[in-house]
């Protein structure tokens, strides 16, 4: 279901920016840094705002569509970044230069994101349950 208000701001939108621009932006940033490093960089979810389409039928949009598409693309990296950030270790893909050893004591966990009344994003965690194969350190070629 596509939330009403989001859809009137990309429709309705000036266009301050292009989607594609902002699009092209927001791939760089999570190939470069969310790929492997977190170094504290924020989305920018206000850039949505500065959308505007140049195809305002009611439709086949496909331009609304890749600017809805665009909007949770961003929503999903700021909840990957902050679930990141909040993760004080380093566990395979996920690296941190602050935290280079892994700890499965606080963080072997699934981590949760939820979007509280407030608008604001709440990371939780629910339990791992391990079945097969024990967690362990990666190495390769030892």
């Amino acid at each position: 279901m596509i939330d009403d208000s989001r859809l009137r701001s990309v429709r309705w939108a000036p266009e301050l920016e292009r989607r594609v621009q902002v699009r092209v932006t927001l791939l760089m940033v999570v190939n470069v840094l969310f790929a492997v490093w977190y170094f504290g960089w924020l989305a920018q979810p206000e850039r949505v705002g500065n959308i505007g389409l140049a195809d305002t039928s009611r439709s086949f949009n496909t331009e609304l569509m890749a600017a809805l598409e665009l909007a949770n693309m961003l929503d999903i990296a700021e909840c990957i970044l902050q679930a990141g950030m909040q993760r004080e270790e380093s566990r395979g893909a996920h690296q941190r230069t602050d935290f280079p050893a892994r700890d499965d004591d606080h963080f072997l966990a699934h981590s949760l994101v939820r979007r509280q009344p407030d608008g604001t994003r709440r990371v939780t965690y629910l339990p791992v349950t391990i079945t097969r194969w024990p967690p362990g350190e990666r190495v390769y070629g030892r």
